[in-house]
């Protein structure tokens, strides 16, 4: 039997519990809490990924624990939040040999050496189902658990060891790119959404924001410019945050945020 174990059980979490339940892996769930509304995500999850995933496998039920120790050997996904003393401090604690097993991350704001020695990256998108894109660093992609995903009808892209790897490095500096244009030149995020559109964007890049997390949005870029000077955190990310504005996760949006501060601009000018 295929056994996989997760670490962490935020959004992506319940989304790749899921995944693998749905693709035929026997899942394990590590975290320190299971509250009844994220379980009740999690079976959702898994019917939206049944119509969307291409695989026919025998399911198996999930496995919750809350003790580290309480996991067996296994390949190992960390899904922790972006705080990487958090994600160190975790896999540093895991009751086996790492360098025995295959352990990877989901994070793309860090690396996977800068979180451990032996870990790799294994970065899906959110949300998974409609995402099918998966990149890794991992140097073996012969392995089962890469046929897996491929039959699943994921595509795999192999990343090099840059934080944000492809998809990440360009998403998040397209955000910083939109917010900076409502908080350096005054336009309003309409317009932004007319002309991204027509460049053939399907969904609004500050739709992407709400349902990342104004929080989660800050931490990536934050990281991300941390080797890269280039990527400039806005000014308005933190004002959104200091405004109680974290977006599909309170029910606020970025938008509100913008739009407000494009309009006093205008005002005083």
């Amino acid at each position: 039997m295929k056994s996989i174990n997760i670490l962490g059980f935020g959004t992506m979490g319940i989304q790749l519990a899921a995944f693998f339940c749905v693709i035929g892996y026997k899942v394990t769930v590590w975290n320190r809490t299971f509250p009844n509304i994220k379980l009740k995500r999690l079976s959702i999850e898994k019917k939206i990924l049944e119509k969307n995933i291409n695989c026919v496998a025998d399911k198996h039920d999930i496995v919750f624990v809350d003790k580290i120790d309480l996991l067996a050997p296994a390949i190992t996904i960390e899904v922790l939040a972006e705080d990487i003393a958090v994600k160190q401090d975790v896999l540093n604690r895991l009751p086996f040999d790492l360098e025995k097993l295959s352990v990877f991350t989901n994070s793309s704001s860090f690396t996977p050496d800068e979180i451990h020695k032996e870990a790799h990256a294994l970065h899906f998108f959110n949300p998974l189902h409609s995402v099918k894109l998966v990149e890794t660093t991992c140097p073996i992609t012969s392995m089962q658990l890469f046929s897996d995903l491929e039959n699943a009808g994921m595509t795999v892209v192999h990343a090099k060891m840059n934080r944000g790897y492809i998809a990440n490095y360009i998403l998040f500096r397209e955000i910083a790119a939109s917010i900076m244009l409502v908080e350096k030149f005054g336009y309003d995020t309409a317009t932004i959404d007319l002309a991204q559109k027509c460049l053939g964007r399907q969904s609004s890049i500050f739709d992407v924001i709400d349902f990342v997390g104004v929080d989660v949005t800050k931490s990536i870029i934050d990281n991300l410019h941390e080797n890269d000077d280039s990527i400039i955190t806005p000014y308005l990310l933190t004002l959104a945050l200091e405004s109680g504005v974290l977006g599909r996760k309170n029910k606020t949006s970025i938008r509100s945020v913008l739009d407000n501060y494009q309009q006093g601009n205008n005002l005083t000018r």
